[in-house]
Parts: C-alpha cells; sequence; structure tokens
C-alpha cells in the first residue's frame, strides 16, 4: 500500500475482472483511481474500440499515463472529494463499463457525503457508521454508469464480511443487481495481507433473485459456483463462508449443542504483562504443542478468569493466528481478552479439539474469521462450530 492507501493490481487479477463482464462492446469505460493502469490495459486487451476515461490524483503520473496509453484520457483529480463526478466532465449516466480498484483509507467527516450517496438512491449509506474510501469510489462509479451499466470493483472484506457495514450489503441488493462475487486468494496483492473481493453489480433493479458466488485461485481459475439467494447475503457475501455452511448442514451437532462455554479473557496483554502474573496470550502459541500443562498457582481472586485443566485456549484475533488452538492438560493459567477459553463436557474435550484440527474444521475456522488485516472470530459464529469428528 503507497501512501494514499492503494494496492496495485496484478495482471491475473486484472484478467479475471475484466473477464467476467457481460457487455460485450461498450462505447466509454470509467477507471476511477487508475494507479499503474493495470486494469485499463486489461480492458483494452478485450474492448479496443471503446473510449477510455481515468482519474489520478497524482500529477507527474497523469502525464506518464496518458504518454504511455494513447488511448486513455485521464483527468488530474482526487476522486475522494464529494464532486469528483463532475471534474470528468462526462454527462452523468453515460459510461457503459466502470472497473476500480480504489483505495482503501477511512474517510473523515462522512457527513459531507450525504448529497452524493442521495444522488444514486443509496440514502441509508448517511447511517454508516463508518465511511471508506471504497465506498465513496462505488458510489462516483454508480453516478457515472449508464442506466443497465455494468461496475466490477475491487473491495475489501470488511465490506463484503464485517457486521459495521451490513447496512452496504443491504442497501446495494435492494437497490441494484448484484450479479456476482469472487472471493480473491489471501496475499494476491503485494505488501498485504488483506482479503479482497470483486463484487460485479449493474446499475439497475435485480431481475434474479440468486447471486453468484466463486472463489479464485492465484492463477485466476474459479471454483464451482455457488448460487445463493439474495436474501440470504446480507449477513455475508464472502464465499468461504458460505460455502461452510453448506458443509456444516450435514453435521448435527455444534459447540451451542453440547453445553459449551465461550469466554473471551477479561485483561489485554498490557495488563496482564504488568501485572507479573502468569499468563497466556495469542502470541504464546508459537512457545506450545497442542497439550499445554501449567503449574502456576492461580491466585483466587483471579480464578474465575483464568483456563483450566480441560480447557481448550483459542486465538480469536490476528493475522496469521486466528483460530490457533491449544488444550490445558493439566493446571491453570490466566488467557488475555485475544483468547478464547472454552469449556465443554469432558466426553466432547478430544471430539472439539479434533473438529477444530481436522481439515474441514481449519477451513470453516478461516472462512468464519474477518476483517481486512487483522482477522477475528466472533463469539456467536463460533458457537455454531459444528463437531466435524463426532460420530
Amino acid at each position: 500500500m503507497d501512501a494514499l492507501g492503494r494496492y496495485y493490481t496484478r495482471d491475473v487479477i486484472s484478467s479475471l475482472l475484466i473477464n467476467n463482464f457481460v457487455t460485450k462492446s461498450p462505447k466509454r469505460i470509467l477507471d476511477l483511481g487508475v494507479g499503474d493502469a493495470s486494469l485499463t490495459i486489461a480492458a483494452y486487451a478485450r474492448w479496443t474500440k471503446a473510449e477510455y476515461f481515468a482519474t489520478e490524483i497524482e500529477k507527474n503520473k497523469t502525464s506518464k499515463i496518458e504518454k504511455k496509453l494513447s488511448f486513455i484520457k485521464v483527468i488530474n483529480c482526487d476522486t475522494l472529494k464529494p464532486n469528483a463526478s463532475t471534474k470528468l466532465k462526462i454527462k452523468f449516466g453515460n459510461i457503459d463499463i466502470a472497473i476500480c480498484n480504489p483505495p482503501y483509507t477511512r474517510v473523515e467527516n462522512k457527513s459531507r457525503y450525504d448529497r452524493l450517496f442521495k444522488s444514486v438512491g443509496c440514502n441509508s449509506f448517511c447511517n454508516l457508521k463508518r465511511i471508506t474510501s471504497e465506498i465513496v469510489f462505488f458510489v462516483h462509479n454508480l453516478m457515472l454508469l449508464k442506466n443497465n451499466g455494468e461496475l466490477g470493483i475491487i473491495v475489501s472484506d470488511s465490506l463484503i464480511t464485517g457486521k459495521d457495514f451490513k447496512l452496504f450489503r443491504e442497501t446495494i441488493l435492494e437497490n441494484f443487481n448484484v450479479r456476482k462475487v469472487i472471493q480473491l486468494p489471501d496475499k494476491i496483492f503485494n505488501k498485504t495481507e488483506a482479503r479482497t473481493h470483486i463484487i460485479f453489480i449493474s446499475k439497475a433493479k435485480s431481475a434474479s433473485k440468486t447471486c453468484e458466488l466463486f472463489n479464485a485461485n492465484v492463477e485466476g481459475k474459479l471454483s464451482e459456483k455457488i448460487d445463493l439467494n439474495k436474501s440470504e447475503l446480507s449477513e455475508r457475501m464472502d464465499y468461504q463462508f458460505h460455502k461452510s455452511k453448506i458443509i456444516a448442514t450435514y453435521n448435527q451437532k455444534s459447540l451451542k449443542d453440547i453445553g459449551a462455554i465461550i469466554k473471551r479473557g477479561k485483561f489485554s496483554f498490557k495488563e496482564l504483562r504488568e501485572s507479573k502474573l502468569s499468563f497466556f496470550h495469542s502470541t504464546h502459541f508459537k512457545d506450545f504443542k497442542i497439550q499445554i500443562c501449567f503449574e502456576k498457582h492461580i491466585p483466587k481472586k483471579h480464578y474465575d478468569y483464568a483456563a483450566h485443566a480441560g480447557d481448550i485456549l483459542m486465538s480469536r484475533v490476528g493475522k496469521r493466528i486466528v483460530g490457533r488452538v491449544a488444550i490445558i492438560n493439566s493446571g491453570s493459567v490466566i488467557n488475555s481478552d485475544c483468547i478464547y477459553r472454552i469449556s465443554v463436557p469432558k466426553k466432547f474435550q478430544k471430539v472439539v479439539l479434533n473438529s477444530f484440527l481436522c481439515p474441514k474444521g481449519k477451513e470453516w475456522l478461516k472462512a468464519f474469521a474477518h476483517g481486512v488485516c487483522s482477522q477475528v472470530i466472533s463469539k456467536s459464529d463460533l458457537e455454531n462450530f459444528p463437531l466435524f469428528c463426532l460420530h
């Protein structure tokens, strides 16, 4: 990511995005925040007769892109400004296809975008808890698209899975035709592990009740599709989540069904480190195997906040360690607020641990973890974890 929050698009992802449009002969194509122009180059390889328009915030890049690509008209402007759409001098509703890999930054003073959101019928965006740059780019694209025009936009995992953006998903599902969502492989962009997706949306009310979900590999090849009713997509739109839900339907019991008690630690890493007490934090998983023994005595006043023999510890948050587990064979330890302690009846302890560690369990945990960089597994999701190893 550069100083402006931009991650540049790999060629394989550019081709994947371009090849999944249904429009055959677009006349005008738009690339807001053109960056290194990889999306536009891929588009030109498919549509050589179209007119190309773009914006670029850096003035020196604007002239370089136009010299390199003679077929494109690049306007030097800040697309995050509410009036950026007017700078292009393109008649609103005149673009056939919009392609976009927007920057990812948090936007302050979100009320200044109220008029912009309302102009495309997304009034409810004004009620979002927070606004990101990708939402602003999303709306600018919609404003410039013609009726039934198509947008293919790369977005962060937050917009697709985050609870704070459920209203965003509900709004676009209600007002437009969300045709397809492709989950991209992790680490597909250089210097970031951020999980991303491509949304394909048409500027029209949806005539179809279903949406296609796919998973893409590093070569840009797609998995078998999942056809889902759009009413199921407001919760989450990611392929892995819905694939894991389908798998889970074959398993009758969940952690909730066997009476599992899941508690997040009370104290932060900083508080525990300063307390001089023995404790377990997510960074400690690397020092232990699956089975852990503790000998330290737990002060009586902290006993209820500690994990004990038979409890399973799970990292609930992190980049690479989320979903990591271990079981306490003996002793007790205070766990930080980055750790869930999972208590289940003794007869289920081995079943639960093995279910977490088996391939299906790992796939489920990966699918239900959400977030752009540091990912998290919610308690409500974890309660529904299926016991894959219960026979």
